[in-house]
């Protein structure tokens, strides 16, 4: 397990410069129409081992030269697919709770549990091959669930984004935040399906349950390790205080993801000359949604 620890001074890693160029070559060959799996077994061959330091080192070098970060994006999910057994093989990043990267990876796991519940609806109806109104509420709860993914990637672009582009590191950030829209974007469509017709609902549904999934794996795999990897303890402090300021008083959320680390009294902050404030209490609202306690 990696874990951080602020008090220590923190060495920036940087991509090995080998093997960003051939995984530049591979994905490269990609977007010229190379198969996935020829593309997965020649990266397992040549590469086999690579870090988020290179796949952000790619992505930034696929941008200066001019390839849109448009086309990066819509084959991103193909460029994760092909790294995908290496990215499993790496330590697994931990952040002491009150850090900003431990909230992430909290929300992470309810966003996955929301997730794979649209997914099961979407799949019952599938076998089902009817539904009916009952269907049509559990869809839509889910939907009204998945949808406070907005606050998660909200507090990324806010807050961690533009202190990673102070590092020069733009390329995942950009192809990340357009994965963002583009969920933003499935939401309302999953929206408008269930307006329109179920078989368009499930269609919808599954996909965006899909794009969500593959959204927490990058995150999780190259998104935190990154950002642990070359931010300072006092850069992760502003993040935890700029969150702290930008947090609205009323956040609807089904299991808000701050719940997950967020005792009566928050933990004390392992980051130097700041100290959190306490956590405004939750309650539930009559909709079982978790909000901002009113007056906390």
């Amino acid at each position: 397990m990696s874990t951080l620890n602020p008090d220590a001074p923190s060495p920036k890693p940087q991509p090995d410069p080998d093997k960003t160029a051939e995984l530049k070559a591979i994905i490269q060959e990609l977007h010229d129409g190379l198969s996935p799996d020829v593309a997965k077994a020649r990266f397992e061959e040549v590469v086999r081992d690579i870090s988020p330091r290179e796949i952000g080192a790619m992505e930034e070098q696929l941008i200066r030269e001019g390839t849109p970060v448009g086309e990066i994006q819509r084959l991103c999910d193909l460029h994760v697919a092909i790294v995908q057994n290496s990215l499993e093989r790496q330590e697994q990043v931990e952040a002491p709770p009150g850090h900003p990267a431990h909230t992430y990876l909290a929300a992470n796991q309810v966003i996955t549990e929301v997730a794979n519940r649209l997914g099961a609806i979407c799949a019952a109806a599938v076998e089902e091959e009817e539904v009916d109104g009952e269907w049509a509420a559990d869809f839509e709860t889910a939907l009204e669930e998945i949808s406070g993914v907005h606050r998660h990637y909200q507090r990324r672009e806010n807050e961690l984004f533009p202190v990673l582009e102070r590092h020069g590191i733009t390329g995942p950030s950009q192809v990340m935040w357009g994965t963002h829209d583009e969920i933003r974007a499935q939401i309302k469509e999953a929206r408008n399906a269930l307006a329109s017709s179920p078989a368009s609902a499930v269609e919808a549904g599954a996909a965006l349950a899909r794009s969500v999934i593959e959204m927490v794996f990058k995150e999780k795999k190259i998104l935190i390790p990154l950002a642990m990897e070359t931010l300072t303890a006092e850069e992760w402090a502003g993040i935890r205080r700029g969150e702290d300021d930008r947090m609205p008083r009323a956040m609807p959320f089904l299991r808000h993801p701050h719940l997950a680390l967020a005792p009566p009294q928050a933990p004390a902050c392992p980051f130097p000359s700041f100290q959190p404030p306490l956590r405004r209490p939750f309650r539930k609202s009559q909709r079982g949604t978790w909000i901002w306690a009113q007056g906390a």
